[in-house]
């Protein structure tokens, strides 16, 4: 337990308006009460505690402007691919220009999972729109903690690729099974293998699996 605060002079915001002189040590020890009508203006002048640094809480529940996404994805490890497929299609930019949001989920395949495609798997030929579904599928709208995704059994996850295509396409199954959480596109399923940022309302989960959509690449991999 820290020691209470002490000095010559202690300064408190409640209680109606006194002021008292105590001497402690020799020195003079002075006690301010404000009236409580200051005290309320100061404290509308402390920082609202609702509010992070991803913005604060609109009262239909949707998180509002800054997302300070660059700087989470800036120090990831082993996500360079992912990373810069986030960035060179300007996906990651868009994200940051939400109005507002309930919370953004990422399942970022790790590099190693680019270098075990199957060789019809050929990402760099994609067209710059396949290259944006491609990784719009691996992002949904909403928080979805650990905790929720280890008991629950969602169905046709909406992606940002579902709602770029304006159809039920795009879409992620995701399991959770004693603990051990698994995502699927259909012709893909990984599980996910470490947190690497998890702050409300933002969540980035690693997968060791590139999430290719059966909508680009058909319904069975070769």
């Amino acid at each position: 337990m820290n020691p209470p605060i002490t000095g010559p002079d202690v300064v408190t915001i409640n209680g109606p308006s006194t002021s008292t002189v105590d001497h402690v040590e020799g020195r003079p020890k002075r006690i301010i009460k404000l009236p409580k009508r200051l005290e309320d203006s100061i404290i509308k002048l402390l920082p609202d505690p609702s509010v992070t640094e991803h913005g604060g809480v609109t009262e239909n529940g949707k998180t509002t402007r800054p997302l300070k996404l660059n700087k989470i994805f800036l120090h990831l490890h082993d996500y360079n691919i992912a990373t810069a497929l986030l960035t060179a299609t300007g996906f990651l930019n868009e994200l940051e220009d939400l109005k507002s949001h309930s919370g953004l989920t990422f399942f970022l395949p790790n590099d190693q999972s680019f270098t075990r495609l199957p060789p019809s798997v050929e990402i760099q030929s994609l067209s710059s729109g396949k290259k944006i579904l491609l990784i719009k599928a691996h992002v949904c709208s909403g928080y979805y903690r650990l905790a929720v995704l280890q008991s629950a059994v969602l169905q046709n996850l909406p992606t940002f690729a579902t709602d770029a295509t304006g159809a039920e396409l795009y879409t992620l199954n995701i399991s959770g099974i004693n603990g051990r959480v698994t995502v699927s596109t259909g012709i893909v399923k990984g599980t996910l293998v470490e947190i690497l940022y998890d702050q409300k309302p933002i969540v980035v989960y690693g997968v060791p699996k590139v999430l290719l959509p059966k909508e680009i690449f058909g319904n069975k991999l070769v």
